[in-house]
């Protein structure tokens, strides 16, 4: 009985030392640091809004052209999504982050049926509406990775 509460004093002695060399080879905790600006920042950011700009300039002249009769809609669909995405590269707070990101996935939805209905109509080639199927579960995907890191 000695021998066992020997051992077990023992193993307690060498836990508790283990901890103590452990908590003392580990590295001292550090404040957060904030991210570096980029030097680039503010020309990359200027950049961003000239591109959204321009995308949405882009989709008024396609929206129009289809109107007209001139194009498919599939253009129309292209130049939305690209202008949601470019917006989305702009949001500065998480909260508008998730809100652009819902409304994509709401926008290429709809896009989808319509899509969908228009292969099965006849109006588009068959499969023509699985690039809008892609595009819809590209933009759920980065709406969950978007509400992973906001946890």
């Amino acid at each position: 009985m000695r021998t066992i509460l020997s051992a077990v004093l023992l193993a307690i002695v060498i836990s508790a030392s283990t901890l103590v060399v452990a908590q003392e080879t580990l590295p001292p905790a550090t404040e957060p640091v904030a991210p570096v600006k980029s030097p680039n920042a503010d020309k990359i950011r200027e950049l961003m809004v000239q591109k959204r700009d321009a995308l949405n300039e882009y989709y008024k002249v396609v929206y129009a052209k289809y109107l007209a009769g001139q194009i498919a809609i599939v253009e129309v669909y292209d130049a939305e999504s690209n202008l949601m995405s470019a917006k989305l590269d702009l949001a500065e707070s998480p909260e508008e982050r998730m809100e652009l990101h819902q409304a994509r996935v709401k926008l290429l939805k709809e896009q989808e049926k319509k899509l969908y209905a228009y292969t099965q109509s006849g109006q588009l080639p068959a499969g023509e509406h699985l690039q809008g199927k892609s595009r819809r579960i590209a933009a759920e995907i980065e709406l969950l990775q978007e509400e992973d890191r906001q946890r």
